[in-house]
């Protein structure tokens, strides 16, 4: 008898759950890909520009220093989100500021589906170039 009024309990308290909504998913390969404003080249720029200024890399780090890769969202309005390096540079440092310019990054123009925008994953890989 208890076991069924377990049971019971347990329906009711289930049915009573509000489901959860599903995250909305981003594309990977949607018809149209988001665009930094200016293309590849204003990108890599402002990349270049916003990290260069701010990191002083030793001679030691210079050796060690290797390309990263960031994973970040686009989202429907054009706007930075989800951003993760997904492989170090091999310095903390310049791993931290290159994902800070990410987040900061001015709007993009939003990908699309189907003609509707769409949020995309995007991948970057990342190089600071050393003079």
């Amino acid at each position: 008898m208890k076991l069924i009024l377990l049971f019971i309990f347990l329906s009711f308290a289930s049915a009573a759950q509000v489901p959860a909504k599903e995250p909305e998913t981003a594309f990977i390969d949607p018809e149209e890909m988001p665009q930094f404003k200016g293309g590849n080249s204003a990108l890599m720029r402002y990349l270049q520009d916003s990290v260069k200024s701010k990191a002083m890399v030793s001679l030691e780090e210079s050796y060690v220093l290797q390309r990263a890769y960031a994973k970040f969202t686009i989202s429907e309005t054009g706007k930075v989100s989800n951003v993760h390096i997904i492989r170090s540079s091999r310095v903390p440092r310049i791993d931290s500021l290159f994902k800070s310019a990410i987040e900061h990054m001015p709007d993009w123009s939003p990908g699309s589906f189907r003609g509707k925008p769409k949020a995309v994953q995007m991948n970057l890989p990342l190089k600071l170039e050393l003079e």
